[in-house]
């Protein structure tokens, strides 16, 4: 986990190292301490420290970083808002590098369960899931198959991860997400699965 505190009026870079994405933790855009290399010096007018942030820094933030290789924005009200006016504040954000499995369009792929994927299309284009079956079906042992496990081929994957999929990629054209239940459902559960995804760019 990268952890940084950043004064305001400042600008930022994150990065993460090739085949990762950087994958937002907290951030927060206020003031709860006594910080004198962020402007908190002996001015009793700069000593407000409830000053908590609100949902919008963390939010913007999100959107502008998460899932992505780098990002840059600048720490100041206008891109963050502003919980306490005419007080020195500071930006808190702590966030991890991810691994991700990037998957071209028109490429049929099998993806393991507990995967992080990204679909991308090119500019101007849009994403739209053609194929998304998730369970086991088949013997796979790059998915955690154990020969114990044979009942568990039958775990036929119903339309529900077509559905949510498509609710949560179609019309972007850049989709993350997690091979998981949580994202996709469950159609054998305690058991390890695979997706099998196909999508394409329009």
């Amino acid at each position: 986990n990268t952890l940084l505190k950043i004064c305001e009026n400042t600008d930022v870079t994150l990065s993460c190292p090739s085949g990762t994405v950087i994958e937002m933790q907290t951030a927060r855009f206020g003031r709860t301490q006594l910080d004198p290399t962020c402007g908190n010096n002996r001015d009793i007018l700069q000593w407000l420290t409830n000053c908590p942030a609100t949902t919008e820094s963390s939010d913007k933030i999100r959107d502008i970083c998460s899932g992505k290789s780098s990002c840059s924005f600048r720490v100041d009200t206008p891109t963050l808002g502003d919980p306490c006016p005419l007080f020195p504040k500071y930006f808190e954000i702590q966030y991890t590098c991810s691994s991700i499995q990037d998957v071209a369009p028109a490429v049929a792929v099998y993806l393991c369960e507990g995967t992080r994927v990204r679909a991308t299309c090119p500019p101007g284009q849009k994403i739209i899931i053609g194929i998304s079956q998730f369970g086991r079906w088949m013997s796979n042992p790059a998915c955690g198959f154990d020969p114990n496990w044979l009942s568990t081929i039958g775990c036929v994957p119903s339309m529900d991860s077509f559905y949510r999929l498509s609710n949560f990629c179609n019309d972007k054209s850049s989709c993350i997400f997690d091979v998981n239940p949580a994202i996709l459902g469950d159609p054998c559960v305690g058991y390890p699965k695979f997706i099998f995804l196909w999508y394409f760019c329009l």
